[in-house]
């Protein structure tokens, strides 16, 4: 069976959406403006995670197998680390043009079961209640994968932070307490475990949160 039958997030994202100036205009009103981590052993965590999950097609639609792999390579490195299910939106400058969605909560109604080995959802590795690592935002064909520093409240999932990058406004939601990733078949540990041994080898050692010193940079 090859790996695209067995993709755990390419139907979790709802069809590309016009984009809606509301969106970009209320970020710059609320002010909720953050930067990205541009260089760093977290960056470099993401990145590699990316290297390693991208088929030879180019398709990084494996969100729990991304987020699962960065979570683990994190604790090995000696960060206090989680996964947790969020909707991310990437809304282009150019408002004449389209953005996308990953993870989508919906409209709030009963949603049919996704079709077998994949999840309603996108899934991010979160680093020290203070980082996330989305290892395959680029799979929104909008914006590279990222590392971002949130605000304490994020968390709780009230409220959506909104990033600036040179791709234009990317949105966060976090939706905790949802585990229903954890049935995904991308979930169990032996379809991560080359992975991770692979990228722990390509970094080295060292790596951990000592070595993290705030470094951010519009990317």
């Amino acid at each position: 069976m090859s790996n695209a039958t067995l993709e755990s997030n390419i139907a979790k994202h709802t069809p590309i959406i016009p984009v809606w100036s509301e969106a970009l205009d209320r970020a710059e009103e609320e002010n909720e403006s953050l930067s990205m981590v541009s260089s760093g052993p977290l960056f470099d965590i993401c990145m590699a995670v990316n290297r390693a999950i991208r088929t030879p097609e180019g398709k990084t639609n494996f969100c729990v197998l991304a987020a699962a792999a960065a979570r683990d390579i994190l604790r090995a490195k000696g960060w206090k680390a989680e996964v947790l299910r969020v909707e991310a939106a990437v809304f282009p400058d150019d408002r004449t043009r389209y953005g996308a969605i990953l993870g989508s909560d919906g409209d709030g109604r009963r949603r049919p079961a996704a079709a077998p080995g994949m999840w309603w959802g996108h899934l991010v590795a979160i680093a020290e209640d203070r980082w996330i690592l989305d290892p395959t935002l680029d799979q929104s064909g909008l914006a590279p994968p990222v590392v971002i520093e949130f605000p304490d409240w994020w968390l709780a999932g009230k409220q959506t932070i909104f990033v600036p990058s040179t791709y234009g406004e990317i949105r966060y939601t976090a939706f905790p307490g949802r585990g229903g990733y954890k049935s995904a078949p991308d979930f169990r540990p032996c379809r991560r475990r080359g992975i991770v041994e692979s990228v722990i080898n390509e970094l080295g050692a060292g790596g951990g949160p000592s070595a993290q010193d705030n470094r951010t940079g519009l990317i």
